[in-house]
């Protein structure tokens, strides 16, 4: 428990964790939360917007209730630290007028517009929540500030053969993770965090049961990412002889562990894209070299634009790519061997026919 002295004299407290919480661990809660930036205020003073996104940071959760990934955490940290925190962070919350924020963003590259704003609405939105910010509509400026969702950024798509091209030329590791997330749809943060447990051989399905990003193991994006992702025979010897291969075959292992770590973890995709899949990319002439943002998700792009150029249904993409919410009766259930079919057909595409049949 955290314990403060208000303005007014008065103490204040907030558990913070379990009591078996090391005092290093606890102060780092307080930290996150904010808390020691309360010591000596009233408990009703004026809060500034820094105090309120960093409360919203610790304790910030969905509309549905659940925990946000990792991945959208650290995004939201990264904004509050390098755009409304230096901008805004000391100014008292309700007295930021509409227009100061709407000619500051304006001014920000047009990528990142609509996530500070839609961060900074959620922060106001927070703050009248749990009475830092008074509930008055005046109170949350966010509400009169506009900004275009439209980006200038288009993913590069690659057809099979190009990523073929590309993963016949990567070492066996990073090729058979590139043809995974290829054939599978599947983010790679979640790629790296499947275990050999994961994969239900039998039932011709891999289960997607977490995410590694940024070097911490976290929930996936959200609950539609659970969904079982289907398994075409192709793939399946694929990762079929990937465990011949690597030491770390047990059903406990990583299937994709960090050899320099002893296993003990997956590696690092953003590595990976550097050291191989990038450089190679580009000498094939597939991306220029200035390309933007090119990695394994434009392999997931492609893997959606192939489907629906073939005709696929699209809730069979949906589902193949868990983005939308699916109805939880699971109407389209017909659909998956629907589902293994388009996976084959793309790896029928990728793969030569002798790496295909082995």
């Amino acid at each position: 428990m955290y314990c403060w002295i208000s303005s007014e004299g008065r103490e204040c407290s907030k558990v913070i964790g379990p009591a078996s919480l090391s005092d290093r661990g606890g102060w780092t809660k307080v930290g996150e939360r904010g808390l020691n930036k309360l010591v000596g205020k009233s408990k009703d003073h004026e809060y500034t917007l820094g105090e309120v996104a960093a409360v919203y940071l610790a304790r910030g959760k969905k509309k549905t209730g659940e925990d946000k990934a990792e991945s959208t955490k650290e995004l939201h940290s990264q904004l509050v630290r390098a755009y409304i925190e230096p901008e805004f962070g000391d100014r008292v919350a309700m007295t930021i007028e509409p227009l100061e924020i709407q000619n500051w963003i304006d001014g920000l590259s047009k990528g990142i517009r609509p996530k500070v704003r839609n961060l900074m609405s959620a922060i106001y939105r927070h703050g009248q929540k749990f009475n830092m910010i008074p509930r008055r509509e005046e109170c949350n400026p966010l509400r009169w500030v506009s900004v275009g969702t439209t980006s200038d950024y288009e993913a590069k798509v690659v057809t099979p053969e190009q990523a073929w091209s590309i993963a016949e030329n990567l070492p066996l590791y990073e090729r058979t993770l590139i043809i995974t997330d290829a054939a599978t749809g599947c983010r790679v943060s979640e790629c790296l965090a499947l275990k050999w447990l994961d994969i239900e051989w039998e039932r011709n399905q891999i289960k997607v049961q977490r995410a590694w990003v940024r070097g911490r193991i976290g929930p996936t994006k959200s609950r539609a990412s659970k969904a079982p992702v289907p398994m075409h025979a192709i793939l399946a010897t694929i990762l079929e002889n990937w465990r011949k291969e690597t030491p770390y075959a047990k059903d406990e292992d990583w299937v994709f562990p960090s050899f320099k770590l002893r296993g003990k973890q997956p590696r690092t995709a953003s590595t990976m894209v550097a050291d191989y899949i990038r450089p190679i990319a580009v000498k094939l002439g597939i991306i220029k070299k200035d390309e933007p943002r090119f990695g394994f998700h434009n392999f997931r792009h492609s893997l959606a634009t192939f489907l629906i150029s073939e005709g696929r249904n699209p809730d069979v993409v949906r589902r193949m790519l868990r983005q939308s919410h699916i109805d939880t009766t699971l109407i389209y259930t017909h659909m998956d061997s629907e589902r293994i079919g388009a996976q084959g057909r793309m790896l029928g595409r990728m793969l030569p026919k002798t790496e295909a049949v082995q």
